[in-house]
């Protein structure tokens, strides 16, 4: 099992949300990793944890373009376990996949820019899952 960030902008969580639908960036090289099972992390604008959700199928190739963005070309679909945002910045010097950042208070988010989605560790994905429940 595997557990991911997904990262969307926040004109984009509400589709994520009402369509059960995530749209991958192509240059996130991921979509032969995610399967379905998988937890993700929905973050978003601003800087906030919007839902939990489990990955209920595997990434397909998706015509649609549901945020309007051509490089967005790969779709997993997507159910939401739980609705109510957090405030992300408590977890930023917590998180393991944030440890290896120089001055992570600062330059945390350096690290999810232009991504979709992020793998992050099992351990990181409790601690910000327990915030949501």
């Amino acid at each position: 099992m595997g557990f991911w960030l997904g990262i969307a902008k926040k004109e984009n969580i509400k589709k994520v949300l009402d369509t059960g639908k995530f749209a991958l960036n192509e240059k996130d090289h991921y979509s032969n990793k995610i399967k379905e099972g998988d937890g993700l992390i929905l973050y978003g604008s601003p800087k906030r944890i919007h839902a939990i959700c489990s990955v209920t199928s595997h990434p397909k190739k998706d015509d649609e373009n549901i945020f309007g963005e051509r490089k967005l070309v790969f779709t997993i679909n997507i159910k939401k376990v739980s609705k109510t945002p957090v405030e992300f910045s408590p977890f930023i010097s917590k998180l393991k996949f944030l440890s290896k950042i120089n001055n992570v208070e600062s330059r945390w988010a350096t690290s999810l820019m232009g991504r979709s989605i992020k793998p992050i560790p099992k351990e990181d994905f409790d601690l910000m899952s327990k915030s949501l429940k």
